[in-house]
């Protein structure tokens, strides 16, 4: 298990050398940041720090993880409604 701060390093690292095959890992729902998301459990998605470590991929990340944490609740349709409506348009 890691944390979402290592969880965000390993983004900026797949960002910077253009890995999207570890983009893609980190993005998978079996990823870290399924763990992460059931660490947080209610608490709010720190969208701040998120945002202070990846740059202009936080906001992405955010929805991700909240989305993630919606699914550990098994409320798929709010997982669904995160992702779609901030990222679908």
């Amino acid at each position: 298990m890691t944390t979402l701060h290592a969880y965000l390093t390993e983004i900026n690292k797949a960002v910077r050398n253009e890995d999207a095959k570890l983009l893609r890992r980190l993005f998978r729902l079996d990823s870290d940041a399924y763990y992460i998301a059931g660490q947080l459990g209610s608490r709010a998605v720190p969208v701040a720090e998120i945002n202070r470590v990846v740059g202009i991929w936080g906001d992405i990340v955010a929805s991700f993880i909240q989305a993630l944490v919606y699914h550990n609740k098994g409320d798929w349709v709010a997982a669904c409604k995160e992702f779609r409506e901030r990222h679908g348009k």
